[in-house]
């Protein structure tokens, strides 16, 4: 009998996502095994889907109603089998559950396309194919939800038995859009090769970073977000504060604290575009630094924060790179005083 040995996925996410129609979302990357154990090198997967009569298979954008094969790569991708029929747009090809209350699809199929516009003037055009949004709803006793991004796509679910209630709540519409946002922003950050960033400890940079732009999309998009952006960031430094009093930014991820990487991550980058628009009188910013740290990616520099900081010491000074590293690689004994030392000459 021959036991497979599944590949280690940087990315931890569930292996089926259910339509309230009885459609489903794969994700692909939990098929990838191997018969002994996984070399680096084996990174091909090759896989073939049968299709049950009346439903149809969608795989990067394209949909069959019978079978098809593909070969899969990296982390894998979502892919969708079912009857709800993709609608396409000028910016995404979407796969929406019907069953979602009316407020989040009309938010989905106005705010997504919104948001692609805005980071795309700041980040540049997504390269390769149209990108496509799946969005997933089971109305089940549960309170959890789950969204991410792998290339060219964004996908979010939804396990809550009273969505339709919670629509009404403004608090909530302000946390869905942030978390659209997010997601948003991930798309755009990547370089033409792949992501930008390192291993999983470094992952305050790629978190943070959505995280930042996302606050900065919802105060130019929806001004009356200000408030709740400023309480977000406001308990995001809890959150980081409580979080390094017990560990270094660089152990989150062994210690299972990965939120830290959001919340120490925003707080990093929002330092840091506050000195690059000191330094340069406004002339330049976050999404400026971005630009030119995905360029150097792509001209052979090496991915991750050694290549990324190393701008920022350009863009701003030594002194906030220092502190920075502080921040990231010591056990601190006031991590507050840390975090506000971060912004320089307020």
């Amino acid at each position: 009998m021959l036991r497979p040995t599944y590949k280690h996925l940087s990315k931890d996410y569930a292996p089926f996502s259910p339509y309230s129609d009885g459609g489903v979302l794969i994700y692909t990357g939990r098929l990838f095994a191997c018969i002994d154990k996984c070399a680096d090198d084996v990174n091909d997967w090759k896989v073939s889907m049968n299709i049950p009569q009346g439903e149809h298979l969608i795989v990067n954008g394209n949909v069959y109603t019978k079978s098809t094969n593909w070969v899969d790569r990296d982390d894998g991708m979502n892919i969708y089998i079912g009857r709800q029929k993709p609608i396409e747009t000028a910016s995404v090809i979407a796969v929406i559950d019907s069953g979602l209350p009316e407020e989040i699809q009309l938010s989905l199929s106005a705010d997504i396309p919104k948001l692609m516009v805005y980071f795309q003037e700041r980040l540049g055009k997504l390269s390769g194919v149209k990108p496509t949004l799946f969005a997933s709803y089971a109305k089940v006793e549960d309170r959890s939800s789950q969204g991410g991004t792998l290339p060219n796509q964004i996908f979010m679910h939804w396990n809550l038995n009273d969505l339709d209630k919670k629509v009404k709540d403004t608090k909530f519409i302000n946390q869905t859009t942030w978390f659209f946002a997010h997601e948003v922003a991930h798309l755009y950050q990547r370089s033409k090769y792949g992501a930008l960033y390192g291993e999983s400890n470094q992952s305050w940079l790629h978190e943070g970073n959505a995280d930042w732009l996302a606050a900065l999309a919802l105060l130019d998009l929806y001004p009356k977000t200000e408030e709740y952006v400023t309480e977000k960031i406001g308990r995001f430094k809890e959150h980081c504060v409580k979080g390094l009093t017990e560990l270094t930014l660089m152990e989150a991820a062994d210690e299972g604290q990965f939120g830290l990487y959001y919340t120490c991550g925003l707080l990093i980058h929002r330092a840091i575009d506050h000195s690059v628009q000191k330094k340069s009188n406004g002339l330049k910013n976050i999404y400026s630094l971005w630009n030119e740290f995905r360029q150097k990616v792509e001209q052979g520099n090496e991915k991750g924060s050694e290549t990324f900081l190393a701008l920022v010491e350009q863009y701003t000074s030594k002194e906030l790179v220092i502190r920075i590293k502080k921040l990231v690689e010591t056990r601190l004994s006031n991590p507050e005083d840390t975090l506000n030392r971060l912004i320089i000459d307020k």
